[in-house]
């Protein structure tokens, strides 16, 4: 051969041919060469005339091969380029086509295969565009709003303190120049009735309370009719818009409905315009209902003027961020700071109402721990992305969605070492064939991407079918969303956007490259005698086979660190469903009550007292008890500024909550008393001012001292003393997987001015509590019709429904989990199986010497544990390692809890071995003779 490879050199030395190809070229035409002079030796032709023969042609550029390939200057082409040519777009675009059709001919005659694959990569495709369209949405989706970018939400800061800002302070600051679109909004929840007839649907809503500029600020016209307008503003105009949802779902679409009266609070409004449904408000997972001028609230509340307001300005496009804020903070300090202060130093005396997230706007709920700078100055927050309200949806999510996306991207990587190992495997069954292409003329490159493009078609249709399991799995989460995540609804429905479709392009490449490269680069290097003779196979394909075992170990490896993972997350929701928030029991009913409709404080405290009669006369109640909050409802929490004599507080220490509740309340809620007494009747106003602490505020504050009979100083606008007369067990308000809230308690008849505003009633009774909610609507609705039941359920549904985001996180890691440890065992199973088929003549040689059924089985055993043990060796630390990394979502269990480990470990080496058990038994029951005749 070495003889022709000179002749060739010789006539392509001034050809033009590229260097890194020519050897390419030289080493396929001296093989054909070669090939055609064996050819003519075999039809009885000389040596001597033989190699005359084949040089006439050689240096014939129009003559042929007598095998009809054509002549050696075609040959030497390049996609039917000229010699040293470049290939242009029309003959790629034809390989390309042909290599499509070839392809899909290749595919369809093996339709398990190709099933197989597809379906591997469409359940992971699929899982991966789901997690990050939820991460996307939660995290990095933008407002549907004209440039979002520019809309900044302004909070006062006052001596390292959030203050409040009154409706007055911002018409000071909008008449500045330095903020020339500057405008106010507040939410409050208001009863909305369709018309003045009081018969007719009501409904309880968030409602914008907004300045005359907010829309247009906005960007976004009005779908029917007008926006609010300064007008409006000026005069306190009743006048109401509505969003095209409110107006389809209420108001039946009916566009005669403008001008027509809606009741706000019982209050009539006019209707002057429907919002379009692509406007959904400035806060994150709540979506706009109803808005009306701020100054029109005095209609229905005596105190409006007086209430704190929002900021929200617009920064034209070009604008600096920081010189907008420097001249705010100036314009902020020149007219507002004298109130400001005051409204944030009296703040301290009245309960903080709301908890508020970090990045919540400001609203009249109290005084605040912000930041460490003490100079007074408005701080900008970011409105691109929603501001958040209430339930901190997006903070509660994060940790879980970063988790589980990365999960997903492990099972992307162990479908793409699954399929690349099938792949593998039917690249060299397919050897043979590659040999036959490249011994008729194709090129290597040509074979390479041959293959490349068989993988890209595979994982093309895996793609769609993945984005179609997409579309279906959000549509299931959606369906099965709790009763408190509702708001995240329209976030995390499934829709295209271009993120998601970059995201997903994106990962159809990364599969097709991952699962092609490798069966590429085996035909690449395709030994074409070896292949043709089927000699010494099982040596020529050894390396493939060690790659094979790599791949499968990688496999393991990989599918461990989910298992454990999704081991530890399931552990989690376990131990927090053994917890009962502090109630001590689950026979509980409890009923959030917006009482303010009802004005006059003294009409409330007579309404409740009449309201906890009216529920204790309920048969199967035993306990009944009001209170401003309840364990695990913890939309609201409310401080005072308190001091305990013998306590050194810290600077930047913030006072605990404070819950306000009547006697009763500790057995009602099954808290109970752990040490004193609770309230009673003779906790009255007038009385001596007591307290109950938690046991947690006990260990806090009091240490090894006995905190019975100790007092503690509240601050107010004066100073009162209160004395301990109780410890009551612990409760968790905040979260279920924090510790217990340091809380303590007042008697609700010692702070009356908080009455008119919302209250929990709690019932404790020896039925059913679900069954005893109809007769406790009934009981409220007789007691007082103005009194709206925001919520009742039990303490069963509040755990469930407080739990929605670790039952999530460990539904989705343990499906994660069951896939990889599938796809691990189909990754076993397609290695062993495919070295039985490799190995049978060998086999059947070692039975023919005497070896047993039980020494086959074995041989295949040893194989499958040796390659399971060395991908839980591989994958043991890296499970610990991601244990660690999600260790701050996990509840009384260890990131490296050797039970967690031990599962995992035993769930896969179980799962492979049973993979490696089938063609383990198939090679024991190898027939010797069958097995060499066949070789």
């Amino acid at each position: 051969m070495s003889d022709w490879e000179r002749e060739i050199r010789a006539r392509l030395a001034g050809a033009g041919i590229d260097p890194s190809r020519e050897a390419e070229i030289v080493e396929e035409l001296a093989q054909h060469l070669d090939d055609q002079f064996a050819e003519h030796l075999g039809r009885g032709m000389s040596p001597a005339d033989a190699r005359a023969a084949l040089l006439a042609v050689l240096d014939d550029s129009a003559s042929g091969f007598p095998s009809g390939l054509g002549s050696p200057r075609r040959l030497l082409r390049h996609d039917n380029e000229p010699l040293g040519g470049r290939a242009t777009v029309r003959g790629f675009l034809a390989n390309t086509w042909s290599d499509a059709r070839y392809g899909w001919r290749s595919l369809l005659r093996t339709p398990t295969f190709t099933a197989v694959i597809v379906l591997s990569l469409g359940i992971v495709i699929g899982a991966n565009t789901t997690v990050f369209g939820l991460l996307h949405s939660v995290l990095f989706r933008r407002l549907d709003l004209p440039h979002p970018e520019q809309l900044v939400a302004l909070r006062p800061i006052i001596n390292g303190y959030g203050a409040t800002i009154r409706y007055d302070d911002y018409l000071t600051l909008e008449r500045t120049s330095a903020l020339p679109r500057l405008q106010a909004y507040r939410a409050d929840a208001a009863t909305v009735t369709t018309s003045t007839d009081r018969s007719a649907e009501r409904g309880d809503f968030w409602i914008d309370l907004v300045s005359g500029g907010y829309f247009d600020v906005m960007g976004v016209p009005p779908m029917l009719g007008r926006v609010i307008s300064h007008e409006d503003e000026a005069t306190d105009a009743p006048v109401v818009v509505v969003s095209e949802d409110y107006w389809r779902q209420h108001l039946r679409a009916d566009r005669r409905a403008l001008g027509r009266p809606l009741l706000v609070n019982d209050v009539p409004f006019t209707l002057v315009g429907v919002m379009p449904s692509s406007y959904r408000g400035i806060f994150f997972a709540h979506a706009f209902s109803i808005a009306i001028p701020i100054t029109a609230a005095k209609w229905f509340d005596d105190d409006a003027s007086q209430k704190s307001v929002a900021l929200l300005v617009r920064v034209p496009g070009g604008a600096s961020n920081a010189a907008m804020r420097g001249r705010a903070s100036a314009a902020f300090r020149a007219c507002c700071l004298q109130s400001a202060s005051v409204d944030a130093g009296t703040t301290r005396a009245r309960p903080h109402t709301r908890a508020l997230p970090q990045d919540a706007p400001v609203s009249a709920f109290g005084f605040w721990q912000d930041s460490a700078d003490t100079t007074p100055h408005l701080q900008a927050l970011d409105v691109s992305r929603g501001l958040t309200w209430g339930a901190d949806f997006r903070g509660q999510y994060r940790r879980a969605l970063v988790a589980l996306m990365a999960g997903v991207i492990l099972l992307l990587l162990i479908a793409c070492a699954n399929v690349g190992t099938l792949l593998l495997s039917r690249a060299a069954a397919r050897q043979r064939e590659f040999a036959v292409r490249v011994s008729l003329g194709a090129s290597r490159s040509r074979m390479t991407r041959q293959l490349l493009t068989e993988s890209l078609e595979l994982s093309f249709i895996g793609t769609v079918f993945g984005v179609v399991l997409s579309w279906g799995g959000t549509a299931i989460l959606l369906h099965h969303l709790p009763s408190n995540a509702l708001q995240l609804g329209d976030v995390i429905a499934w829709r295209a956007s271009p993120a998601i479709f970059g995201f997903t392009i994106v990962t159809m490449a990364i599969c097709s490259v991952a699962v092609g490269v490798w069966p590429a680069r085996r035909a690449a290097r395709v030994d074409i005698l070896t292949s043709l003779t089927g000699s010494n196979r099982a040596l020529a394909q050894a390396r493939g086979w060690r790659l094979d075992r790599m791949l499968v170990a990688a496999q393991i490896a990989l599918a461990l660190v989910l298992a454990s993972g999704a081991t530890l997350f399931v552990a989690t929701l376990r131990n927090l469903q053994r917890s009962d928030g502090g109630y001590h029991t689950r026979r509980v009913l409890l009923a959030r009550i917006d009482a303010r409709s009802v004005t006059d404080s003294g009409e409330v405290a007579r309404l409740q007292g009449a309201l906890l009669a009216s529920v204790r006369r309920l048969p199967g109640v035993d306990d009944v008890a009001l209170s401003f909050a309840a364990p695990v409802i913890n939309d609201f929490r409310m401080f005072f500024e308190q001091e305990v004599p013998g306590y050194a507080k810290r600077a930047d220490e913030p006072p605990p909550p404070f819950n306000a509740v009547s006697p009763g309340f500790f057995a009602a809620t099954g808290i109970g008393i752990q040490r004193g007494r609770e309230f009673d009747e003779r906790d009255r106003a007038l009385s001596e001012r007591v307290v109950v602490v938690s046991e947690a505020f006990a260990r806090h504050y009091f240490a090894n001292r006995d905190p019975i009979g100790a007092s503690i100083v509240i601050v107010t606008k004066t100073r009162t003393q209160a004395r301990i007369v109780g410890v009551a067990r612990d409760a968790q308000y905040v979260d279920l997987h924090g510790p217990p809230t340091e809380m303590w308690y007042v008697p609700m008849a010692q702070v009356p001015a908080f009455a008119p505003s919302w209250f929990v009633l709690s019932m404790r009774g020896y039925i059913d509590p679900v069954s005893l909610a109809p007769m406790v609507r009934q009981a409220i609705s007789g007691t007082e019709p103005r009194l709206v039941i925001k919520r009742i359920a039990s303490v069963g549904q509040l755990l469930d429904d407080a739990l929605a985001r670790e039952r999530f996180a460990a539904a989705l890691a343990s499906l994660f989990g069951i896939v990889a440890l599938a796809l691990a065992a189909i990754g076993v199973y397609g290695v062993i199986a495919n070295g039985v088929a490799r190995r049978t003549a060998e086999i059947g040689i070692r039975m023919a010497l005497g070896a047993t059924p039980a020494d086959a089985l074995w041989l295949v055993m040893r194989q499958t544990l040796a390659i399971a043990g060395l991908g839980l060796a591989i994958g043991l630390p890296l499970a610990m390692a991601a244990g660690r990394a999600v260790e701050s979502q996990l509840y009384d269990v260890g990131a490296s809890d050797p039970r967690v480990v031990a599962f995992a470990v035993l769930a896969l080496a179980a799962a492979a071995v049973t993979a490696g058990l089938v063609p383990a038994r198939r090679a024991a029951n190898v027939d010797p003779a069958v097995a060499l005749r066949a070789e």
